[in-house]
């Protein structure tokens, strides 16, 4: 099933929405199976399946904030993106409090 072209159009051009995912190493704490990173995607997932053709962007903090995707129509891009993200490839900083909020600024 393809949506209706007016659906698509007004997805399009409805505003943006920014999501803020933490990739730090407690994401990887097996409380929420399998971690609690693979469950933040997991939603993620289903967040954008509701907001199908909605522009979407993604924001990642650890040891800091940082723009990982602008937004975009195109879901599959930003569940890829936080696929790829590993509290590996993340700037370590004493606080990640203070991250957060650089983040949710970034997300504003």
């Amino acid at each position: 099933d393809h949506p209706d072209l007016n659906d698509r159009m007004a997805a399009e051009q409805a505003a943006p929405a920014m999501l803020v995912l933490k990739v730090a190493p407690s994401m990887m704490t097996p409380d929420l199976a399998p971690t609690r990173l693979d469950r933040a995607r997991q939603k993620i997932a289903d967040l954008l399946r509701q907001r199908d053709g909605t522009p979407v962007g993604l924001i990642a903090y650890g040891g800091a904030a940082h723009l990982v995707l602008p937004p975009t129509p195109d879901r599959e891009v930003v569940v890829g993106m936080a696929g790829a993200l590993s509290p590996a490839i993340m700037p370590r900083v004493c606080s990640y409090r203070t991250s957060q909020r650089t983040a949710l600024s970034a997300a504003a």
